[in-house]
Parts: structure tokens; sequence; C-alpha cells
């Protein structure tokens, strides 16, 4: 009788600690950020609905082929490069590993989030880029 109660104990704790892992839930969005289920931010203080904003194919207005692609995931394609993105201090990082270089944008949106309006450092305008 004493084995089977401690048999039984040992499976109800192991039971307890197999299931306790199961109240976690994984917010990363691939930068290795996080997001709280409360502020709805990725930990660089940017809502997911904000972000949501840049995903997809972008091209440049009166251009049809498509410069910049922007994944939920974190991941990126711009001219051809592959990288990884995110909106730091407010502005759009792109991180090109296959480049092996970082472009930053000052960025803007216009028309319910139609078009995004993107400047690097080094331009003196704004390119506007269709969502597609």
């Amino acid at each position: 009788m004493k084995k089977h109660i401690i048999a039984i104990g040992i499976v109800i704790l192991l039971l307890a600690v197999g299931l306790s892992g199961c109240n976690e839930l994984d917010n990363s969005n691939g930068n290795g950020n996080t997001s709280s289920e409360l502020d709805n931010s990725n930990g660089n203080g940017n809502t997911s609905s904000e972000l949501d904003k840049f995903v997809g194919d972008w091209v440049i207005e009166q251009q049809s082929n498509s410069y910049l692609t922007i994944f939920s995931d974190g991941t990126c394609s711009y001219y051809g490069s592959s990288g990884f993105w995110e909106i730091k201090d407010g502005r759009l990082v792109l991180d090109l590993y296959s480049q092996g270089r970082t472009e930053v944008f000052s960025y803007y949106f216009s028309e319910n989030n139609t078009k995004l309006h993107l400047k690097a450092s080094y331009q003196e305008d704004y390119e506007t880029y269709i969502k597609k």
C-alpha cells in the first residue's frame, strides 16, 4: 500500500511540474523582443498594430518592381538584400546581413497607411513607397 501512495505522489508531482510550463505564452516578435499582453508593445514601446503597418510589399511610387518587403517575423528584403527589420528610436532600421550593412530611415505613413515615406540619413527628400 505504501508503494502505491509513493507512486501516486510521484506521478502527481511529475504532472504538476510538467503542466506548470503550459501557462507561459510565446510573445516574441522574431527580433528577440517580447511583447506584453497588457501593453501590446514589442519591448521598444511600439504597439503591434503600429508594426503591422509596415508588413507587406512596398514599391516606389510610379515603379512596378517591389523594392521593399517587410515580413511579420522580423525579416525583410530591400533591393534584393536579405535582413532583419525593427523600429528603434522612432526610425525604421534594416539590418541587411547579406550586404553587411544597416540602413536607418526616418518614416511616416499617409493615405490610410497605404503610403510609406522613407528618408535615409544621406537623402535630402523622402521616397514614397506604395503598399501592393
